[in-house]
Formats: structure tokens, sequence, C-alpha cells
């Protein structure tokens, strides 16, 4: 073998000697080594879909090579070789594999060693149901999913105001959603290059609830003010609602809106209402409720008088004036108003 890329001269001398011993006149004889051509690896895909085209495959050019390339049948068929560095196949129907080959014979008539590369074929993966969550609250965070295919790269779409958490091509993703409904596909293309579109899959987005609490104002003492709360979303509802801050049991209510009736004096919010399709929201809105404190009115004056004679009676009230009130002599009542 002569790999040096030049001839290679090799000298021998043969001496002839006879039966009886009698030696010849020796002879030189030259040998000349021609050099083979050293054929590179074949660049291409090694990896095909099933039906592919126009798939090329070269390895690098020498000037005068020919080259004589095999394709089996199990790989593909050959669309172009004029037996050039370069051919063009088109892959199997069917799935299988086999060895592409080359032989390069140079200017020489020298034939270098046989290179190959090994070839797959694949068919596309079957189209699949996307698994995950069908019915969702706006807002919230779910898991959908195919089959993970070593060497697959997965090509996601997802509704308009959603966000996909993390790596975008992987077989599985994280969704937040926004506040809208829509269809969720996924494109998978194989290490071979084979594309499969998995079933779309549609999801349905719930809105978030609201409550807003409203009618403040002041009230008696020992008295009560019915408080207002407005939803939106699916009834019923269970909210909770914050008194100075400090939250109260859970209440659960198929009215809209709903009556809150309270009696003492302070700030009243709404901290969180989840309804019939458990999807949680906040709530707004302050109701404020005073309480007045009861009035009291006080009389005094001269008690014991003659006949005949008159005195000043003197009455004093606690409480927020104009006051109304009424008082008797025992027998009848008299009412003063605005005093």
């Amino acid at each position: 073998q002569n790999y040096s890329g030049a001839n290679i001269t090799a000298t021998y001398t043969i001496t002839p000697t006879s039966g009886l011993g009698c030696v010849g006149l020796p002879t030189d004889v030259v040998a000349t080594i021609q050099p083979q051509p050293i054929t590179s690896p074949i660049v291409g895909d090694d990896q095909l879909c099933a039906g592919e085209t126009n798939v090329v495959y070269s390895v690098d050019s020498h000037a005068g090579s020919t080259y004589a390339w095999t394709v089996p049948p199990s790989v593909g068929t050959v669309t172009f070789d004029f037996s050039t560095n370069i051919i063009i196949i088109d892959a199997a129907l069917v799935a299988g594999n086999g060895d592409i080959t080359v032989v390069e014979t140079n200017s020489l008539g020298c034939e270098g060693d046989l290179v190959s590369l090994t070839v797959d074929v694949s068919e596309p993966v079957p189209a699949e149901n996307i698994t995950g969550d069908l019915v969702v609250c706006a807002q919230s965070t779910h898991t959908y999913s195919v089959t993970d295919r070593v060497g697959s790269v997965y090509i996601w779409n997802v509704p308009a105001g959603a966000a996909i958490l993390g790596d975008p091509t992987a077989a599985s993703i994280t969704i937040t959603f926004g506040n809208n409904g829509g269809t969720i596909s996924v494109i998978e293309t194989t290490a071979a290059g084979c594309v499969t579109s998995h079933n779309p899959f549609a999801v349905t987005v719930n809105p978030l609830p609201t409550a807003t609490i409203s009618n403040g104002g002041n009230i008696c003492q020992g008295g009560d003010q019915p408080l207002q709360v407005s939803f939106t979303g699916t009834g019923p509802w269970t909210f909770t609602h914050a008194y100075n801050g400090v939250d109260q049991a859970p209440i659960a209510t198929s009215d809209n809106p709903y009556t809150l009736d309270v009696g003492l004096a302070g700030s009243y919010t709404i901290t969180s209402v989840t309804d019939a399709n458990t999807c949680t929201g906040t709530g707004s809105g302050t109701a404020v409720v005073g309480v007045y404190p009861t009035p009291t009115g006080d009389m005094s004056g001269t008690t014991d008088i003659c006949p005949g004679e008159s005195t000043v009676l003197t009455m004093a009230f606690t409480g927020t004036p104009p006051f109304d009130f009424t008082y008797t002599d025992g027998t009848t009542p008299v009412t003063i108003n605005n005093h």
C-alpha cells in the first residue's frame, strides 16, 4: 500500500544459480508502487425520514478520480450519480438501515479503501393527544405534554396571552394562562427530520371571579348596616371579608349581591372570593361603618311649687344635636323636634 501521494520505487537484484552450482550474472529489477487515493469520510445525514428527497452525500474531490457509490434499497434510491464525489438520493419509503459506500479510483487506476456510512431511515411518529387540563382558571399555571423521544424537538403554540415557562422545545411544557382560552398545538421533529403535527388540544379559560363591597354608612348603636357584596364569575361563591384588616370566617352564598349585616364601627374589605369553577380572585372596595352613640336626656329644676306658680325645668342632652325629644307631666306627652 502506498498512501504517500507519490510513486515509491524498490530495486530487486536477481542472481541466478544453476543446479550444478554455477552462478550467473546478477540482474536488477526496479518495481514502482503507485499511490492509492485517500478517500475522506462520507459527509451527509446518518438519519433520514422515510420519503425524504434530494439528500446529498459527498466526499472530498480529487482531480482525475472517479467514485463508485453503492446505496442499498433499504436506505434509498440514487437520483444523481455521475461517478463524481457527490451523489443525491431519495430515502426509502419505509423504515430501514444500511451502509452507503464509495470506492475512489485515481487517475493512475489505483483504488482506495472502501469508505462507508451507516444510515438509518425512520418513519414519522404517529400523531397523539396532548395531555393536560381541559378547563383552567385565568392566571393559573398548568403542564401539557406529549411523548418524549430522544433527539426530537417540539415547537409549541399556545393561546393568546399565555406564556411558556422553561424550555419551549421540550416534550413537556408549563403554561401560565392569561384571560383567553384557545388551542394548544405542537409539532414534533425527530432526530431523523420526520415531522408530526400532534392532535390540537382545546383549553377553556374561566375568568377570575371578583367581589366588590360597598354601602358603608353610619348607624345607631345596636343597629345594623347592610353592606352589599357584588360578584362576577359563576355562583355560588365563597368569600372572605376582613374587619379592620383581620380576616373573618368564610361565607358561602348564591345571592348576588349578598347583604352582609354588620353592627360594629370600622373598615370592611374583601380578602378573596372563589366561584363554582374553583377559580379564586381578589376583592375590591372598602365599606366604612360608623356607630353613633346612644343619646341621653336629663331633666332638672325645682320640683315643689305652690298652686298657680311656675318653675323652670332644664333639659340636658348627650349625643349630636339637633334633638327630638318627648316629655310628659304624667298625663299629656309633649314632643319637641329639632331642638
